[in-house]
C-alpha cells in the first residue's frame, strides 16, 4: 500500500527504481563474468600444478633431488 502511495505521488520514483535496479542487474551480470573467468584461469593453473607435482613424484622415485628451472626467467 505504501509503495503504491510512493509511485502515485512521486511518479519520477518508478524511472528511479527502475534505473537503479536495471544498473545493479548490470553491474552483477559483469560480476559474475568476470568471477567466471577467473575460476577458469585458477582451475587451469590448478591443472598445471597437478601436471607437475605427478611429473615430479614420479621422477623423485628415481633421483635424489630434483631441480626445476624456469628457462624464460632463469630461475
Amino acid at each position: 500500500m505504501a509503495l503504491k502511495t510512493i509511485v502515485q505521488l512521486y511518479p519520477m520514483f518508478t524511472v528511479m527504481s527502475t534505473a537503479v535496479l536495471a544498473l545493479l542487474l548490470i553491474v552483477l551480470t559483469f560480476l559474475t563474468v568476470k568471477i567466471n573467468n577467473k575460476n577458469d584461469e585458477l582451475q587451469r593453473n590448478l591443472d598445471i600444478i597437478k601436471r607437475d607435482k605427478y611429473v615430479l613424484d614420479k621422477m623423485c622415485i628415481d633421483y635424489t633431488v630434483v631441480y626445476y628451472i624456469e628457462l624464460n626467467s632463469g630461475n
